[in-house]
């Protein structure tokens, strides 16, 4: 399967950081600094903060997906 449209920074960086034993330590670190600044209150009130932001870019990010499906 490949991908059509561009996949934003933000949705790169929680893949990365979400699958971190695929990912290189180069791919790991720049998801974290891409992470880091979209961490909220909410996210620090987690045991790992930016595995919150992870997955709440991700989540948003398949609902986007699908309502673009919807769309079509």
């Amino acid at each position: 399967m490949t991908i059509s449209f561009p996949i934003p920074d933000a949705v790169q960086a929680a893949i990365y950081y979400a699958e971190f034993t695929d990912s290189t330590i180069s791919e790991y670190r720049w998801a974290c600094d891409k992470l880091e600044p979209l961490v909220t209150d909410q996210d620090r009130l987690r045991i790992s903060p930016l595995m919150s932001v992870s997955s709440r870019i991700l989540a948003d990010e398949v609902v986007r997906l699908r309502a673009e499906l919807n769309n079509n």
